[in-house]
């Protein structure tokens, strides 16, 4: 099972996207949805596909809709369901089964299933049927691991100057806010951390002179290895997550996430 989502509105009206794994909805060029319209933002909504299973997640102060429903924090996307960027700018969730979805089986191709089908039954249903995959929740203590091991590697950043001192102030002064539950204060050094991560130079890209948040993946496996939640990997047996690309895609995503999540509490509290 995959997804496709189809523009109605606006400058992309008719175009169409697949969906693979996480993709960014917005203008930023990176954005695996890449939408024209100015209204939209630079990273405005991420979709991602679990499993089968298709989640929304909003990433713009301007608010993303589902359902005529405004996203406050991850939802569940069906086939058929509207996801509204804008006023003018919606997409079409349409669930994608195979190249030939709508090309009729021949009656040879029939039979064979008939018979799989029946087999599968004689055999045993529960036996074949596939144990659904449990993935655990995100806990506090994984953010937590995460902003010590980020803390620890911007201080090695900032003692090769190559990362501002400034900045590891305001990532500290955004944590210390959310955990003392202001909502309003952290939500405001996140935005500005996210804005500063624009224009510091990614450490150890050289010459290439990329920005953090330039170079940062469209998906946060990164992070989810950082903070120990990763089911399929860890940082001590795979070398490739303990490098300062790593880590400052894990920034990126961290910065955001936790921006999105007090930005959403600050909202849901002005109602």
């Amino acid at each position: 099972m995959a997804f496709n989502v189809k523009v109605q509105g606006g400058l992309d009206d008719g175009n169409i996207f697949r969906v693979d794994g996480q993709c960014i909805i917005g203008r930023a060029p990176r954005c695996q949805v890449l939408l024209s319209d100015p209204d939209v933002a630079w990273e405005h909504a991420s979709l991602q596909d679990l499993a089968g299973r298709l989640f929304l997640q909003n990433l713009s102060a301007a608010g993303t809709r589902l359902k005529g429903h405004a996203v406050s924090a991850e939802a569940r996307v069906m086939h058929g369901d509207e996801i509204e960027i804008t006023p003018n700018c919606k997409l079409v969730v349409e669930e994608r089964i195979g190249k030939n979805k709508d090309q009729s089986l021949s009656p040879p191709v029939l039979a064979g299933l008939i018979i799989v089908l029946i087999a599968v039954l004689f055999g045993g249903y529960k036996f074949f049927q596939p144990k659904p995959q449990y993935i655990p929740p995100v806990q506090l203590s994984h953010w937590v691991t995460a902003y010590n091991r980020l803390t620890v590697r911007m201080e090695e950043w900032t003692e090769r100057g190559e990362f501002p001192a400034e900045a590891l102030v305001l990532f500290r002064d955004a944590w210390r806010y959310e955990m003392a539950f202001n909502d309003a204060g952290a939500a405001q050094r996140w935005d500005d951390l996210r804005s500063v991560l624009l224009s510091i130079q990614a450490p150890g890209t050289g010459l290439e002179r990329r920005s953090i948040a330039e170079q940062a993946s469209p998906t946060q496996r990164a992070l989810n290895v950082i903070m120990g939640w990763d089911q399929e990997t860890n940082m001590s047996i795979d070398p490739q997550w303990r490098t300062d690309e790593a880590f400052a895609d894990a920034l990126t995503w961290f910065v955001r996430k936790r921006g999105m999540f007090t930005n959403n509490k600050v909202k849901a509290a002005g109602r």
